[in-house]
């Protein structure tokens, strides 16, 4: 199985601004150690820096799902930072909400409503701390260091004033800790694939053995059987047993509070936007938002003032809110789409299908022509277009090459256009 990996991770790399701006650089920090000194100071049980108080409010009982006892529940408050958001190149152009975006046809807004999360959706990247909470009472969150370069982000570079200055947001959440392990264990979202004889085999059958770089040889990503992001069972399991049923910060589209956390000067107003208010305040501090991200109203406080009273809701309503960046994955035929999910095709080369239904909302992108490391390249890694498999519904790759043909069509005529202006402006002048 071919596989090409898209999309930034949030660990360890950098992030690239997306299409309506909500992204920035990560800072690296870093402090040096003297060699062979032994560390002093550094105790287990560190004073913290700060605590920030929550409330859970709301009755329980009415947005569980049925079968679930309240007795059971191990109901715990926790401090998740931001990633930069990272949505799919498909999702970021038809996901758009309040008409925002190209008008799309029924077949697109189905695999949007399916495989698409809240374009303007808080996501998850770390989670640093966590309390027990009981409902109705204050709980206290400690925070025993300040957020990390993974949750930083500063401006691009060449932005004024932005030098020296970086910004964390974080979403308090409520959860069920059903595993038990005192954290809120994120999820990931998974491509979607299923057993070659489910429509018949294509080329080479779904799942077989890659032909990848890392730890076998080949030509691009893959691996055997069961090693990957595919085994060749489809399965699309959640990381996670953890619910959540509350959180500050959800989506931008709705009144929310956020942590806040800035250092230095304040120049990445399109990171989760707030336009329309103040730079947020030095240091710690919980922020609530209302309005619009491009209209938006804000009332800063400070830890000690605040408690941020967070309202349970269904585990359905909720579930992004521990849902990762999805890492868009493309997929050549080989691999055998689901096609009893919603899909539709961008082009005659490119199908994408929503995922099932599950904590995690996603597309898998399936291409007859394609490369390993971008969206599109002169030199394709592999090409499909000659011997489509069966199950293959969209059109052909010649509808690309028409395409491709328009666009250097017109490409010649602007330069032959621009060649003769030039020489008939030489004989007038003559």
């Amino acid at each position: 199985m071919k596989t090409i990996v898209g999309g930034p991770s949030q660990r360890g790399t950098r992030p690239e601004w997306s299409k309506f701006g909500l992204i920035a650089t990560l800072a690296v920090l870093s402090a040096p150690l003297a060699c062979g000194e032994p560390l002093e100071g550094l105790a287990d049980d560190p004073t913290p820096l700060a605590f920030v108080r929550v409330r859970a409010t709301g009755a329980l009982a009415s947005i569980l799902p049925p079968g679930v006892d309240p007795e059971t529940l191990h109901l715990r408050a926790a401090i998740v930072w931001a990633a930069v958001p990272s949505p799919s190149p498909f999702c970021n152009e038809h996901g758009m909400p309040f008409g925002l975006g190209p008008p799309s046809e029924a077949s697109v807004t189905t695999v949007v409503d399916a495989g698409c999360r809240d374009i303007f959706g808080f996501v998850p990247a770390l989670v640093t701390a966590t309390a027990p909470l009981t409902l109705g009472e204050i709980t206290e969150i400690a925070i025993d260091h300040l957020p990390t370069a993974e949750v930083l982000v500063a401006a691009p570079e060449g932005i004024a004033g932005a030098a020296d200055g970086r910004i964390a947001y974080a979403s308090l959440v409520i959860f069920d800790d059903r595993n038990g392990d005192g954290t809120l264990n994120l999820h990931h979202a998974h491509p979607h694939l299923i057993d070659p004889d489910a429509h018949g085999p294509g080329p080479g059958g779904g799942g077989g053995p890659g032909s990848g770089p890392g730890d076998d040889p080949g030509e691009g990503p893959g691996g055997g059987p069961g090693d990957g992001p595919n085994d060749g069972t489809g399965a699309d399991e959640s990381d996670s047993s953890d619910v959540v049923y509350g959180a500050s910060f959800s989506t931008l589209l709705a009144p929310h509070t956020r942590l806040s956390f800035r250092e230095g000067s304040f120049a990445m107003p399109y990171f989760y936007p707030m336009i329309g208010c103040d730079a947020p305040p030095q240091g710690l501090s919980t922020i609530s938002v209302s309005g619009l991200p491009t209209a938006a109203t804000c009332a800063p406080l400070s830890l000690a003032d605040a408690v941020v009273d967070i309202p349970l809701q269904t585990s359905e309503t909720l579930s992004e809110v521990a849902c990762e960046n999805a890492q868009g994955r493309n997929f050549d035929t080989e691999t055998v789409a689901d096609l009893d999910q919603p899909w539709v095709c961008e082009s005659g080369s490119e199908l994408v299908i929503a995922n099932p239904p599950g904590a995690c909302r996603n597309v898998t992108v399936f291409l007859l022509r394609g490369c390993w490391d971008k969206a599109s390249c002169e030199k394709p890694d592999w090409d499909d277009c000659d011997k489509p498999p069966p199950w293959w519904p969209c059109g052909a790759c010649e509808d690309l090459d028409k395409e491709a043909g328009k666009a250097t069509g017109k490409e010649n005529g602007k330069e032959n256009g621009k060649e003769n202006g030039k020489e008939n402006s030489r004989e007038n002048g003559k």
